[in-house]
């Protein structure tokens, strides 16, 4: 299972919201020292579990599973212009947040393994990355005026944000 923190913050400190989340859910106590970056950009924690971040407007979203995630948000515009994208016509501002969510999703999934480009991602089926099939599975959630996109191996997404622990 994934599970998504969402609370309002500034970008500057997830990884510390990280190292809250994952002492007080999880029982895991890491130092900030313990959070690396790999070659292609990925956070991760030696023998930890498996993270991906994300911030949109106020909000930081911090993405926790067993497996590999990744996490996009984006708000959804109230000006567009159709257009296409990852091989998508897109005729709606939702619809374009969505499908950008999504690439960046994979982006962040695929970079435990490799450095991908969004023009290496096409959505017009399943999702492709570089001609293959991306073997994972997409979730894509509209909170208020928000898109967001999850890419992991697990089946169930769970949130809970900062207004529900109030």
């Amino acid at each position: 299972m994934v599970k998504l923190f969402i609370q309002k913050g500034d970008k500057s400190l997830k990884k510390e919201y990280l190292l809250e989340i994952l002492a007080r859910n999880y029982g895991k106590n890491y130092e900030i020292n313990d959070i690396k970056k790999n070659d292609f950009g990925k956070y991760y924690i030696e023998n930890g579990p498996e993270f991906s971040f994300t911030h949109v407007g106020e909000y930081l979203i911090t993405a926790v599973s067993g497996s590999p995630v990744g996490i996009d948000a984006e708000e959804i515009k109230t000006v567009f212009k159709p257009v296409t994208i990852f091989g998508v016509a897109a005729s709606s501002a939702k619809e374009y947040a969505a499908l950008y969510t999504k690439a960046e999703a994979v982006i962040k999934y695929m970079a435990d393994k490799k450095a991908v480009d969004l023009k290496d991602v096409d959505l017009s089926s399943s999702p492709l990355v570089l001609g293959e099939t991306l073997d994972a599975n997409v979730f894509t959630f509209v909170k208020g005026d928000y898109v967001l996109s999850v890419v992991t191996e697990e089946t169930f997404v769970e949130t809970e944000s900062e207004e529900e622990n109030d």
